[in-house]
């Protein structure tokens, strides 16, 4: 069963439906998910406390929420995580740089520049 990948998809499609986006470039949620895992090096399916796994959940709920207004709740769900989980990866995320790792840097940053959200 894909849970957070169908619950992911379920929702992003649901949104493209409902929304229009002026002048902002919306991802479908496959290149979100996509991204999420090639600049972390996790998978967001794997539930485990790895360093590159964590971050690739936290890089998804960041996206869910700034960029198609998903509620921290719902993001929670997507990854099967409670909203607590999404607000502090959210927080992790919008870290000034010089506060988070070397690995989190270029994790952020990899992600955003495939995604050309920088």
């Amino acid at each position: 069963i894909e849970y957070f990948g169908a619950k992911a998809l379920e929702y992003g499609k649901q949104f493209f439906e409902e929304s229009v986006i002026v002048e902002q470039k919306i991802h479908d949620i496959e290149t979100v998910i996509s991204a999420a895992e090639s600049s972390s090096g996790g998978k967001i399916k794997d539930l485990t406390r790895r360093k590159e796994n964590k971050m690739a959940r936290y890089l998804l709920c960041w996206y869910c929420v700034r960029y198609l207004k998903c509620s921290t709740t719902k993001a929670g769900e997507i990854i099967g995580r409670d909203h607590a989980t999404v607000l502090h990866g959210m927080k992790l995320i919008d870290k000034k740089p010089k506060y988070r790792s070397e690995y989190e840097n270029e994790t952020i940053i990899k992600f955003k520049t495939t995604l050309d959200i920088l």
